[in-house]
């Protein structure tokens, strides 16, 4: 039935089933970046609000960040600023519980707290590891894709070809056999890359699959409509 004479290649993207995309320009730092010198540096951002509390801004969040470490950012787009975490400083309603008891002694702020009858509400927080040696923090982007092998593929928008379509995904990169006697096309191989992957070398993967599969002879190859042999 399937004679391989005559094979179709063609690459069709399809979105991620991941909710959350994040950066476009992640890297494989992103996963665990290491800041230093954290505690020091927080403890005196909290010491400055304590000495200010007369200007009325407790319970204004306090946000630290640090740098973005990946470099595959273009030149004409600016690197963000991630948010190690944010607190606010707020009146303690009784007694403080253990992660506010915790939170003060890390940071060496808790008699300077008790003066004041205040803890540190913690309110979001991406730190995955303390190293109380050199008061380094470590962390996980939290813009860090949920599907991290998914990128960007752009093709033709089908509801206009004059504009383009982002799509951020997988690129299926299918190869059928025409089947001219029948009148039909049978999908014979197939290669799943990421969105932005050159789906044109793929075409070579899926012939090489289909060769030491069936060890056929192929005629024509076509891809794009445009005859490739």
């Amino acid at each position: 039935m399937i004679t391989f004479n005559i094979l179709t290649h063609d690459g069709t993207l399809y979105p991620t089933w991941a909710r959350y995309k994040g950066c476009t320009y992640f890297c494989d730092r992103c996963h665990e970046i290491t800041v230093y010198d954290v505690l020091e540096k927080v403890r005196n951002r909290i010491l400055y609000r304590l000495n200010q509390l007369s200007q009325g801004n407790l319970g204004s969040e306090v946000r630290v960040y640090t740098d973005c470490p990946s470099d595959r950012f273009p030149e004409d787009v600016k690197k963000p600023k991630i948010e190690l975490f944010a607190f606010k400083l707020a009146f303690a309603d009784g007694e403080p519980s253990e992660e506010q008891k915790n939170t003060a002694i890390l940071f060496c702020i808790e008699k300077e707290l008790e003066k004041h009858q205040l803890c540190i509400h913690t309110l979001r927080s991406a730190v995955t590891a303390m190293n109380f040696g050199d008061g380094s923090m470590t962390m996980a982007c939290p813009k860090l894709p949920k599907d991290t092998d998914a990128r960007i593929g752009v093709r033709r928008d089908p509801q206009n070809p004059n504009r383009k379509q982002k799509i951020f995904g997988y690129n299926l990169v299918l190869a059928t056999s025409v089947e001219l006697h029948l009148k039909i096309e049978l999908p014979v191989a197939v290669t799943n890359i990421a969105g932005n992957a050159e789906e044109g070398s793929q075409i070579i993967v899926n012939d090489d699959q289909i060769d030491a599969h069936h060890h056929c002879q192929v005629n024509i190859d076509i891809a794009d409509v445009h005859p490739v042999k």
